[in-house]
């Protein structure tokens, strides 16, 4: 067991596996061995059998925190939202002083939109580790998205100051429109830049976060280099990325929706919500701003509920592989609907579905979940859109960057 602890620690997944095979041998309910075997099944993308192995060892031992904060883990990976809560709620009141779990538990009530149960999840793993940089990230961006902005960019600072080379925490900040770096902040970042031992998914957030700061100072063209490296080492990481087979996956997605969809269960579901759908970096957040203006509207942010629906769906139905087949079978269940409708609240909601194509099909499927929902499909004209800033592109053309609003047959259009 020491050698596969070992093994696991430094990230050597087969030589991991050989240590615990005779363990496993000798005793196949062993909880520890399950357990690690679940952490390298996890690590592979293998998460249906990472939650069958840590089910395997709650059998065993049905009181371990550890076991029921790596399962929650697991359920989440896999698209099991409502799986994914139970297990970490139970790991914390297993194990109340377990820092992770709570972790595990406001980040995933964070990505959810809850954030009204993510905030103390995620203050209570900070009451117990304060230094614990990824909760401390995760609040500020909890905090963000409340609309304190000032005590977000207080956590974000906070992270910075207990890990300098925290990259997550330096993006956090770039990613603040109000928030504008100093001399010595960018200074800071082209050091850490200049630090051969970081890792690339760090020196991705630092790069991003040095273009911006250095576009602050007006140094653009060293902003323009620093955000050439970060998007090539961001590109490097979708080598395997085949079109081919994504071009299938959207040939199904249009199957799918040539018939017209099932009557819904409650054909007044969805009348809270309004999608704004649009291409990238084609004005969604600014019709956001715009309708939010409306004493009745309700900005929303990107709230992921609706694809997190889809892929919980889509795993429980069909077990299949990221990105999941989109395939109808019938009427949708009162189940589905529940978890559809969390998004939703007392007055009319936006959110935004934009950036990538699943946005549309996304869009589709809320059809079937929420039919009274409105939408808006949104497209903004300017020479050129560059992804580091506004400013950057006026700079490039010379050419402000201009919307309009106009109805045509009910449906609003961003032009």
């Amino acid at each position: 067991m020491a050698a596969a602890a070992e093994h696991l620690a430094a990230d050597r997944l087969a030589q991991t596996v050989a240590a615990l095979t005779p363990v496993l041998q000798a005793r196949a309910g062993h909880p520890e061995a399950l357990r690690m075997l679940g952490i390298v099944l996890h690590k592979s993308g293998q998460y249906d059998d990472a939650v069958d192995a840590y089910r395997q060892a709650l059998q065993s031992a049905p009181d371990d925190a550890l076991l029921w904060n790596n399962l929650g883990s697991a359920q989440r990976a896999r698209g099991d939202g409502e799986g994914a809560e139970d297990a970490f709620r139970r790991a914390v009141a297993l194990a109340p002083e377990l820092t992770a779990a709570w972790y595990n538990l406001g980040k995933m009530y964070k990505t959810q939109g809850r954030l009204e149960l993510a905030r103390p999840a995620l203050e209570r793993a900070l009451q117990l580790d304060a230094g614990h940089v990824p909760a401390r990230v995760t609040f500020g961006e909890t905090l963000r998205s409340l609309g304190q902005v000032d005590a977000a960019v207080a956590a974000f600072e906070q992270a910075i100051r207990d890990e300098p080379a925290a990259g997550g925490a330096w993006y956090a900040l770039a990613d603040l429109k109000t928030y504008h770096f100093d001399a010595d902040q960018a200074q800071r970042l082209q050091r850490l830049l200049g630090d051969v031992d970081l890792g690339d998914e760090q020196r991705i957030f630092l790069g991003f976060a040095a273009a911006k700061a250095l576009d602050d100072l007006g140094r653009y063209d060293e902003a323009y280099a620093a955000l050439v490296q970060a998007n090539r080492l961001k590109r490097a990481g979708f080598a395997d990325w085949n079109p081919d087979a994504l071009e299938r996956h959207y040939d199904q997605i249009g199957v799918a929706f040539e018939t017209p969809p099932p009557s819904p269960l409650d054909a007044q579901l969805g009348a809270e919500a309004v999608f704004v759908v649009s291409l990238p970096r084609s004005g969604s957040t600014l019709t956001e701003q715009i309708l939010a203006a409306h004493s009745q509207v309700d900005a929303a942010g990107e709230m992921p509920d609706l694809a997190q629906v889809i892929d919980a769906e889509s795993a429980r139905r069909f077990r299949t592989g990221s990105p999941r087949p989109m395939r109808r079978t019938g009427t949708v269940s009162a189940a589905t609907i529940s978890r559809a409708r969390r998004a939703g609240a007392a007055a009319r909601r936006i959110s935004p579905t934009r950036a990538w194509p699943t946005g549309r099909w996304s869009v589709r499927y809320g059809a079937c979940c929420r039919p009274r929902a409105s939408s808006i499909a949104g497209a903004i004209r300017s020479r050129i859109v560059c992804p580091a800033s506004v400013s950057c592109s006026r700079r490039a053309t010379n050419t402000p960057t201009t919307s309009t609003i106009s109805r045509s047959s009910g449906a609003a259009t961003i032009a």
